[in-house]
């Protein structure tokens, strides 16, 4: 999961994780975090990422690879742009730049947003091509003037597996035979 912290910060909304984590047991295939660990502060890298940006440098770093968490973007996953969001990632952006680290940002890292999942079960339905297409250009649009090397989707052979297949990740679906699959596609028409 993410690992910058600030949970409820600056309009951020429930990512899958932050369910998953905060909600032991709760998840279709009843995982829960080993010994009920949450990112709600983590590294607390959402205030302190000057300080640890300066650490990576002085260790000899020369490029800081982040993810961006979508629902500090969209905090259900689409709708209205949380400009304290884009700020925060701006800035730590351009403080990598100021101290001589390459920005390299990850669109994806596991942390889709709780009311995609809701809406119509996540990554399993088509109907988050063009959310996930605008969450991306919205990204681009920002920070691509300053950002060089991107990452769309990280290990998605991993979030999909262990998120939806063994449920040993978010959203903790456990679907290793399609029945959770062939479930939405009945119910919910996708």
């Amino acid at each position: 999961m993410q690992f910058e912290g600030a949970f409820r910060e600056d309009g951020k909304g429930e990512s899958i994780w932050d369910f998953f984590s905060n909600n032991p047991g709760a998840t279709p295939a009843k995982k829960s975090v080993h010994k009920n660990a949450t990112g709600n502060i983590s590294t607390d890298f959402y205030h302190r990422h000057k300080e640890d940006l300066i650490l990576a440098k002085e260790l000899g770093a020369t490029e800081m690879r982040m993810s961006i968490s979508w629902t500090r973007i969209f905090a259900n996953g689409d709708g209205a742009v949380i400009q304290a969001g884009l700020n925060h990632y701006m800035e730590v952006i351009d403080f990598s730049l100021a101290i001589g680290l390459e920005p390299v940002l990850t669109c994806y890292h596991w942390d889709l947003p709780q009311a995609l999942q809701d809406r119509f079960g996540g990554w399993i339905s088509e109907a988050i091509v063009p959310i996930f297409a605008n969450y991306s250009a919205t990204l681009f649009k920002a920070f691509g003037d300053k950002v060089t090397y991107w990452t769309t989707i990280n290990e998605p052979k991993t979030f999909c597996w262990e998120g939806y297949g063994t449920g040993y990740h978010a959203p903790g679906i456990n679907d290793m035979v399609g029945s959770y699959t062939s479930h939405l596609h009945q119910t919910l028409g996708v």
